[in-house]
């Protein structure tokens, strides 16, 4: 059976694969072959929209950009981005449009074809592309980036016995059949909080966006300093 895919190990555990294991562990091959080099690639932007992927709601999409097809291979895998989302948002969809085109030339021309679709940022936009993205063979579905439109795009993934590995930072998101390849907020400010605890660091402060990714940071900040039995102050 295939264990949670971890985003920071870029691994999933597994046990020896059966029968009825072998098309979930061909999935996450994929996700895995994409996935690892995609989040690799998009490090470097991850403070540009780690703010986005909460619950917060983008603001209004431009025009909707036109699906387009990366790879030949036999194998299809769904994209899902805000291509056309205002702002920041837009800017980092693009950004990881790139780093998946990259990942697929760094395989050196895999198997694979990537379907790229446009969600605008909405669920509406998501549940759509990954129907697209289904209809047009895709094993497993890589995006979307907010959390906002994972719930839809794993209930048209559901309905085929797909995989979804989304972008989200927001946990709560994921589930059965969704994975999240992302750095979660939680995981950065515990290892943060308990490196700083174990070199005896006692007082702390957070500085914090007034938004739902800040409220996030926050709710974990209180957490780990409760646990260590020191005041906090935000």
């Amino acid at each position: 059976m295939v264990g949670p895919f971890n985003p920071r190990s870029g691994a999933a555990g597994r046990d020896v694969p059966g029968p009825r294991t072998l098309g979930a562990t061909r999935r996450t091959a994929i996700g895995l072959m994409l996935g690892a080099p995609l989040l690799s690639a998009c490090s470097g932007i991850q403070q540009t929209f780690s703010q986005f992927t909460s619950s917060e709601t983008p603001g209004p999409a431009g025009p909707a950009q036109q699906p387009s097809v990366a790879g030949t291979g036999q194998v299809k895998v769904g994209l899902i981005l805000p291509m056309s989302a205002s702002g920041n948002a837009g800017v980092a969809a693009q950004s990881m449009k790139n780093a998946a085109e990259m990942a697929l030339a760094e395989f050196q021309n895999p198997n694979i074809q990537l379907l790229i679709k446009d969600d605008g940022g909405s669920p509406q936009g998501a549940a759509q592309g990954a129907q697209q993205a289904l209809g047009e063979g895709a094993e497993i579905i890589l995006g979307p980036l907010f959390a906002l439109a994972v719930p839809s795009t794993a209930q048209a993934a559901r309905s085929r016995s797909v995989s979804v590995i989304a972008f989200s930072t927001d946990s709560s998101v994921a589930g059965r059949g969704v994975y999240l390849l992302s750095f979660l907020p939680e995981s950065d400010v515990n290892r943060i909080v308990e490196y700083s605890a174990s070199i005896g660091k006692k007082s702390f402060a957070a500085l914090l966006p007034d938004n739902a990714y800040g409220n996030v940071v926050e709710v974990a900040f209180k957490q780990g300093r409760r646990r260590s039995g020191e005041p906090t102050r935000s």
